[in-house]
């Protein structure tokens, strides 16, 4: 197999996740000393985000990197929810608008919904939540974040 040095990285890093032994703060470090750049392995990011025997901090950090390093933005809403929200087994009747919302972790911007999908993965605060921005008039996804990030989990 001859990976680029961009898909090395990202395959040590779902490696890593994987793996039991590497501690939080390790694979913390490893995603922030990423380069600029998509993921290639969109599916193996999903799978592990929904791997319900993976410490839930995992699961949440495959999530996230899932929803910034896998998806193009902006991106059509439909494909975004079939791609990223319904293979957690989240309904579109389950997705919250959060437009008035007190806190959203995305900045608000012109004519755009905040919507919101609590994520079925369990965490000591509650559960957490992807928050996606969309412009109304296109159906468009700009941006998606999740709430809280792995790295606000604490020490593993």
């Amino acid at each position: 197999m001859n990976d680029r040095p961009d898909q090395l990285l990202e395959r040590q890093l779902l490696d890593a996740l994987r793996n039991r032994d590497t501690p939080k703060r390790e694979i913390l470090r490893q995603a922030s000393d990423l380069p600029e750049g998509k993921f290639k392995h969109k599916e193996a990011w999903l799978e592990l985000s929904c791997t319900a025997d993976l410490e839930d901090w995992r699961r949440l950090a495959a999530y996230e990197l899932l929803i910034t390093r896998c998806i193009t933005y902006p991106c059509d809403l439909d494909l975004f929810v079939r791609e990223v929200i319904a293979p957690l087994g989240i309904e579109r009747s389950q997705i919250v608008d959060m437009t008035m919302g007190q806190y959203v972790p995305i900045k608000r911007r012109g004519k755009k919904s905040i919507l919101m999908a609590n994520l079925p993965i369990p965490i000591l605060a509650g559960r957490p939540a992807v928050y996606f921005a969309v412009e109304r008039s296109t159906k468009l996804v700009t941006e998606a974040a999740v709430h809280p990030h792995p790295a606000d989990l604490g020490t593993v």
